[in-house]
């Protein structure tokens, strides 16, 4: 059965609290950020207060950041 607008099973994450500008991550109040690969490995970890330059070691690519307000996908180039 096909049914026009219907909702989809699929949860967008994304993540309240923090934004990306470039290689940087701003967040609204302190908070634990983690940074994953795309296969699910722990590539960084950090208290952060205000922001967090993201290192160079971690390259380029997709990413996702986890903070204790949610997850959201990013994109490092």
């Amino acid at each position: 059965d096909i049914q026009e607008f219907a909702p989809s099973a699929v949860i967008n994450p994304e993540a309240i609290g923090f934004k990306q500008e470039g290689r940087k991550l701003i967040v609204d109040e302190p908070t634990k950020i983690s940074i994953y690969n795309t296969i699910g490995s722990l590539m960084f970890e950090k208290q952060v207060v205000n922001e967090l330059e993201i290192p160079a070691s971690l390259g380029n690519g997709v990413f996702m950041v986890k903070t204790s307000k949610g997850s959201q996908k990013i994109f490092l180039n």
